[in-house]
């Protein structure tokens, strides 16, 4: 599908309009999942969610490894 079709939106009024996608995230051993909007990065190596998300799937955070994340931003 081009990237033409996909809805460009804005994540809050001052913000400027960037491709996204309507996803759900699951977690398969609870079963938990979340409707959420994910924006898209056709050169993104990796994903990251906001960490609030992590309890809501019933993932312990504290009992995983850490990992650091950065943008092309920083």
């Amino acid at each position: 599908m081009p990237i033409i079709q996909f809805p460009f939106l804005k994540t809050s009024p001052n913000s400027i309009e960037r491709p996204m996608l309507f996803i759900k995230i699951t977690n398969p051993n609870s079963g938990f999942s979340i409707d959420t909007i994910g924006i898209i990065d056709t050169g993104a190596d990796c994903c990251a969610i906001p960490a609030v998300y992590a309890n809501m799937l019933g993932y312990n955070l504290t009992n995983g490894i850490s990992k650091s994340v950065g943008t092309g931003m920083e």
